[in-house]
């Protein structure tokens, strides 16, 4: 039986490795290397006040790093998608 931990691991490799076979993540890069990545920005924003001092909504952090980073590691086809879904692709509190 899996942790809780565990399962989101697996969960974020399958959409990880999918993204990749879809060609809209970017296949040389590691996918173990993307999931460490996430977390440690996630971790970084969720449990330390490493980003306090720059006095910024917590979605405006977000898009700062976690959105940087994910368009970071898109295709190009990956980056047309995420630009034609800005409003499910953002990070801000408007959400619909």
């Amino acid at each position: 039986m899996r942790s809780g931990a565990q399962e989101a691991q697996h969960f974020m490799v399958n959409i990880i490795e999918k993204g990749k076979n879809q060609h809209y993540i970017r296949s040389e890069i590691s996918t173990t290397v993307i999931l460490e990545t996430l977390g440690l920005l996630y971790r970084s924003l969720t449990r330390t006040n490493t980003f306090d001092k720059f006095n910024v909504s917590v979605f405006e952090l977000a898009e700062n790093t976690l959105g940087v980073y994910l368009r970071g590691i898109c295709t190009e086809k990956g980056l047309i998608e995420i630009n034609n879904h800005k409003n499910l692709t953002t990070f801000n509190e408007n959400k619909t």
